[in-house]
């Protein structure tokens, strides 16, 4: 992912990313067992909090090059 998003920043990529909102549990699955909403809660928050420091990271990383 890491590599995608270095590869998209450096041409020129400055529009809106996602992420997964089951990270916790596979909705569509019907064999999975419901996560609890503040365990889903906690998982969005904590990965949301990691890509954005990829980012930062990847932004200075380029700024250097």
């Amino acid at each position: 992912m890491r590599d995608i998003l270095k590869d998209a920043i450096t041409r020129g990529y400055d529009a809106g990313l996602s992420l997964e909102p089951h990270m916790v549990v596979v909705f569509h699955d019907a064999q999975s067992k419901a996560g609890n909403d503040e365990a889903m809660r906690k998982n969005f928050v904590e990965y949301g909090r990691r890509l954005e420091k990829m980012l930062v990271e990847i932004k200075a990383e380029l700024k250097k090059s």
